[in-house]
């Protein structure tokens, strides 16, 4: 059994280090460019530019003889005869349409081309072909060196699944178990996407399958099931939702870039970005609410080894100032990492990957310590912490992943202080203490889940009821005061002219704004309890099919409720406080985007978003946990997993359908 184990082992690793190979010699010959001219007449006009399938900026070829229209989509109209130059990659595609071809002559490398009868130039490079001429002699040296690197993955995998089965699992294991992950797909995955798309689902889910299969006997702690689904699945995220096509991750992305250069100290959130660098941001940022709009593993390829010195800042600039002000806590591991990244000359595509990577991986170990102590409702714990929205906003730059890390984490251990025996310690006071000072230093509005410190008795804290008391007010005042400190404003002014919503409007029409607040909660909370979480990835634009949709609330709605072993009959006192608390989230969720994204008028909340509400449902689901709704299956750990693994197929495969 052991020899076959190697065997297969081998096998996969050659194949890989074939992959690999292939990656990286497509991405050295990529490096090569080619020039098309395009001569205009005046009149012509330009309707769209896409380069490997992805729609570029026509707005940024604006000059004294183009000027960019807005109409629909936009175009670019020729005012006086003019050339115009456009350098690609030598495996990209191009596609330009035009308004009538008669005023257009196309050459690529000084080579006439033709416009085809529906005024379309179309310039497709196969990949077949792409990967023939890129293969030589030298790539029998990356493959020697990649063989050796993923054998070492490989290692490192198996010995971790071994360890799932006995039960044996630590810190370090699921580190090099994720970090070897992520090195297989670095080095992998591009290429695979140009080649197969929509299938490379296929192997993805078939690991997921053989891990929990693997470990289905001999574990039964949820723990141990996170620790191997969350890495795959997340780092799949990391590298399949297109670049910068999380909400708002153009502005996180250069926070964390800026984070650490000296130059970025006073730039009052404009940064002077190298042109390579303004350009990947831009060139994303423009396609990342189409819904229409399409990516191609070229465009990865073609930007994997596009690294160079980034000392060397260009003219242009970019504003961040929705990200600048914020706390700078959330983005201290990125923007390590991307420091490091930008000594060895990284692209910005792999400072991007290595930013979501270690987010994740940090989401992941705080994840795995919530379910290892948290002493009740684990299974409520593991079906939040696997949710698509969580995983997606732990895979991204952003301040997300660390609110809802954190914030999960810390209800984990005042649960387990809730319920404990003993004491409180020296050390669980400063972890509680810790935790508290680091959620104020997240995204604002979630410090209510400290109201859970009422529920810890007296008699844990202190001997004397008052001393209790007073130590449980300063515990709760801590994120508090730092969240209000560190977030400067939510929004709203209670005089003055303003398009939003104001704080003085609505004590002067309470009723209306009740009203606001009553029509919002009726439209939305299907969708951010658990609708929302299933039906969109990106910055919500490719959606899953209703049907999906459907299903999987369905499914997840009756794992929450179904009651498990772990459960715990609850204390109507408890059930309020975490209702209170969970409703306290939402409340200051809601007006956030009430004071700050709403036009006065509106009948409805604007801005808000499934994700705001991950840490709000999971204190609710605790609140409504039952021990009348009960599955008789031998291992209902099993059935977590085997549906765990269903919902991310279906999520998996709606990115790669919806983006490529």
């Amino acid at each position: 059994m052991e020899k076959k184990r190697k065997i297969i082992l081998l096998v996969i690793a050659i194949i890989l280090s074939i992959t690999a190979t292939i990656n990286l010699s497509v991405s050295l010959y990529a490096k090569e460019e080619k020039t098309y001219k395009i001569e205009l007449e005046d009149g012509a006009i330009i309707n769209n530019l896409y380069i490997d399938d992805h729609k570029q900026d026509l707005e940024q070829l604006e000059d004294d003889d183009l000027k960019y229209r807005e109409k629909n989509n936009g175009f670019l109209e020729v005012i006086e005869d003019t050339t115009i130059s456009i350098n690609i990659s030598k495996i990209s595609d191009i596609s330009i349409s035009f308004e009538d071809k008669s005023k257009v002559n196309i050459k690529e490398d000084g080579i006439s081309q033709k416009i085809n009868n529906s005024d379309v130039f179309y310039d497709n490079v196969p990949i077949l072909t792409v990967i023939e001429k890129s293969i030589s002699l030298v790539s029998i040296v990356y493959f020697l060196i990649f063989f050796v690197i993923i054998s070492a993955c490989l290692y490192f995998i198996s010995k971790f699944l071994s360890k799932l089965k006995d039960e044996t699992v630590k810190i370090k294991d699921i580190i090099l178990y994720a970090i070897s992950l992520f090195v297989i797909f670095i080095f992998t995955i591009y290429i695979l996407l140009t080649l197969f798309k929509t299938l490379i689902v296929i192997p993805i889910i078939a690991f997921l399958i053989y891990g929990i299969i693997k470990i289905k006997n001999t574990s039964k702690k949820l723990e141990y099931a996170y620790a191997f689904i969350f890495p795959i699945v997340a780092i799949s995220f990391c590298f399949l939702i297109p670049p910068l096509n999380v909400p708002d991750e153009e502005a996180h992305f250069i926070k964390s870039y800026e984070l650490l250069d000296s130059s970025s100290f006073n730039d009052e959130g404009v940064a002077k970005l190298p042109d390579k660098v303004y350009y990947f941001v831009t060139s994303h940022k423009f396609t990342n609410m189409d819904s229409t709009e399409k990516f191609n593993g070229k465009n990865y390829l073609a930007q994997y080894l596009d690294g160079f010195n980034y000392k060397n800042r260009g003219e242009a600039t970019y504003s961040y100032k929705n990200t600048k002000f914020s706390s700078s806590i959330p983005y201290i591991p990125s923007g390590i990492v991307m420091s490091i990244g930008k000594l060895f000359g990284l692209s910005s595509l792999n400072l991007l990957s290595i930013g979501r990577f270690i987010n994740l991986l940090i989401t992941c170990l705080m994840g795995y310590l919530t379910l290892k102590i948290v002493p009740y409702f684990k299974k409520i714990f593991f079906l939040i912490l696997l949710l698509p929205s969580t995983i997606q906003h732990s895979a991204a730059i952003n301040m997300d992943w660390l609110t809802i890390a954190t914030s999960i984490l810390l209800i984990a251990f005042l649960l387990k202080y809730i319920y404990q025996k003993e004491m409180l310690s020296k050390k669980e006071y400063i972890i509680l203490i810790g935790l508290s000072i680091l959620l104020g230093f997240c995204k604002f509005g979630y410090f209510p889940l400290i109201i859970l410190t009422l529920l810890i008795p007296n008699s844990k804290i202190s001997k004397e009821k008052h001393k209790a008391i007073l130590i449980k007010i300063g515990i709760m005042l801590v994120p508090i005061i730092i969240s209000f400190l560190t977030n400067t404003s939510i929004g709203g002014t209670i005089t003055g002219p303003t398009k939003f919503y104001t704080i003085g409007y609505s004590l002067t029409h309470p009723i209306d704004a009740f009203m606001v607040y009553l029509n919002t909660a009726f439209n939305r909370l299907g969708t951010d309890i658990l609708q929302g979480h299933f039906d969109g990835f990106g910055v919500y634009t490719k959606w899953n099919k209703p049907v999906f949709t459907l299903i999987l609330t369905i499914l997840y709605g009756i794992l929450i409720l179904v009651h498990d072993k772990d459960d715990k009959d609850l204390k109507l006192k408890e059930r309020v406080v975490l209702i209170i608390s969970s409703f306290a989230i939402m409340f200051i969720v809601y007006t956030a985007m009430y004071l700050g994204w709403t036009n006065l008028g509106l009948e409805s909340i604007e801005g808000l978003q499934p994700r705001y509400f991950i840490v709000a449902n999971l204190l609710l689901f605790i609140a409504l946990s039952n021990n009348k709704l009960i599955l008789k299956v031998k291992n209902i750990n099993l059935l977590y997993n085997i549906s765990i693994i269903f919902i991310y197929f279906v999520s998996l495969t709606t990115i790669l359908y919806g983006f490529y």
